[in-house]
């Protein structure tokens, strides 16, 4: 991600080049990203998982662990996301990456998938080449 300590009260780019994963663009100037939850952070509490504890939710929220559950994004494409899942939102490119990564976090972090959430996966999957997902339980 290219992000260091500064100070005990914050932290600075270390990199000077990102590229947005769901348009293909490149930034110069850390500016004009924002990080973005792959599965928004409400999705649990969607999935059933409001009895997680306080500790679990800021795990889900900070997951660092995993390098597909945040990733630097346009303000734009969060504002057009905002919290959609694949059933109501899709990125202009990179579907495939995006859905394998939706489902990495799914499975991660235990979440359940809905009916139409499945659908919508499944159909943009269909045109997706097979890959092989890799997965550690939070």
């Amino acid at each position: 991600m290219g992000w260091k300590m500064a100070t005990s009260r914050g932290c600075t780019a270390s990199v000077k080049r990102w590229v947005t994963s769901w348009d293909n663009s490149v930034h110069t100037s850390a500016s004009t990203v924002q990080m973005d939850h792959t599965v928004p952070v409400h999705e649990p509490w969607g999935s059933g998982e409001g009895c997680w504890s306080q500790a679990r939710r800021l795990a889900f929220y900070d997951d660092i662990g995993d390098t597909r559950t945040l990733s630097a994004q346009t303000s734009a494409l969060t504002s057009s996301k905002q919290a959609s899942g694949p059933e109501a939102w899709m990125p202009p490119k990179n579907r495939c990456a995006y859905i394998g990564q939706w489902v990495a976090v799914t499975i991660r972090w235990g979440l359940r998938v809905d009916s139409t959430e499945k659908a919508a996966l499944v159909r943009y999957a269909d045109s997706c080449p097979n890959v092989t997902l890799t997965v550690t339980n939070a």
